[in-house]
């Protein structure tokens, strides 16, 4: 039998650029075989959506602990995170790929991050509108301190 899936979590907002603030990041697997880094944010922009907390997924080569919060991952050299990393850090690009500082450089920065509506599961099937939700999809630049 699957798992059970809490919608308690999923949140929809309107697409756009929105400034967030990082909250902490974990590792999962995801159909028993798909590793994944999430970065999880809050949203800062003033207005009704502020305080909305919302997931950044990446695709990682390996996970080098168990899953959880603030697992150990590695990533690919020409990965997305990677890309959206020395992007925004610049000067903390990684020559390990297996040793990125996540906590210390999110922590003290205001990130700004493109905001998607999912309208599609996996297979392409059209997700009804009661339980479609948001998710980042880019983290484009940082915003401030």
């Amino acid at each position: 039998m699957g798992a059970v899936i809490d919608w308690s979590g999923a949140v929809l907002i309107p697409p756009g650029r929105y400034t967030l603030g990082f909250v902490d990041y974990r590792t999962a697997v995801y159909f028993q075989k798909a590793a994944k880094l999430v970065l999880t944010f809050r949203v800062l922009d003033a207005g009704e959506h502020f305080g909305i907390v919302l997931d950044r997924y990446y695709n990682v080569q390996r996970l080098t602990t168990k899953p959880g919060k603030r697992g150990g991952f590695k990533i690919g050299p020409r990965s997305d995170f990677l890309r959206e990393y020395c992007t925004l850090f610049p000067e903390r690009c990684a020559r390990r790929l297996d040793r990125i500082p996540i906590t210390e450089p999110f922590s003290g920065a205001y990130v700004v991050g493109d905001v998607q509506t999912v309208a599609r599961d996996y297979a392409q099937r059209t997700i009804p509108d009661p339980v479609r939700y948001s998710k980042i999809v880019a983290l484009l630049k940082v915003a401030g301190p």
